[in-house]
């Protein structure tokens, strides 16, 4: 955490520069959240020691999320036709980027991932639990904001901030995907 934490804080160090390190460190930390899901639905509350291996293998996993991100973004700026419609799709894509997520660990497919004959049964065959996990997820989501509010008071080097809010947001990354790989266990 605290290499990825760094590797994603330099920018605010390097100017523009620091963006060549920025992508290694979000993307390491996103395949290791990957791992951390996959083994917790396994069965394994532990989470998947670190080696190179278990950080190269199978690193199209982050690739494949990124695609995902780009294809719901472009049709989210081709639905632009009605402010109604817009606000309804952004609601129900955040509501379903778990099952998303889930599916595109489980099956490896960019295809199953973003096709609602999938994600919407997984959501259902799941039932009150995802409404459940869902609501963790969003506490756990606010909970680096909220820490953040209290170092935010205090007067630090806006580096040590930037180092602070990267480390929260990937400790409680993994702890996001820890959680929908313990509810892909059940």
């Amino acid at each position: 955490i605290f290499v990825c934490a760094g590797l994603c804080s330099l920018p605010s160090i390097l100017g523009p520069l620091g963006f060549l390190f920025n992508l290694p460190g979000w993307g390491l930390s996103l395949k290791y959240a990957f791992e951390i899901l996959r083994a917790t639905s396994r069965g394994k509350l532990v989470p998947p020691k670190i080696d190179m291996g278990v950080l190269s293998a199978n690193f199209g996993q982050v690739f494949q999320q990124t695609i995902i991100l780009v294809i719901l973004g472009f049709s989210l700026l081709r639905s632009t036709e009605s402010g109604l419609l817009l606000f309804l799709y952004i609601v129900l894509i955040v509501f379903f980027w778990p099952a998303i997520v889930i599916l595109q660990v489980t099956s490896g497919s960019i295809l199953s991932a973003i096709n609602p004959l999938f994600f919407v049964p997984l959501v259902v065959r799941i039932g009150w639990a995802y409404l459940l996990m869902y609501f963790f997820l969003l506490l756990v989501f606010a909970a680096p904001a909220y820490i953040l509010s209290f170092v935010e008071s205090m007067e630090v080097h806006p580096f040590a901030f930037i180092f602070c809010k990267n480390i929260l947001n990937i400790y409680y990354m993994f702890l996001m995907y820890h959680l929908m790989g313990y509810v892909l266990l059940q």
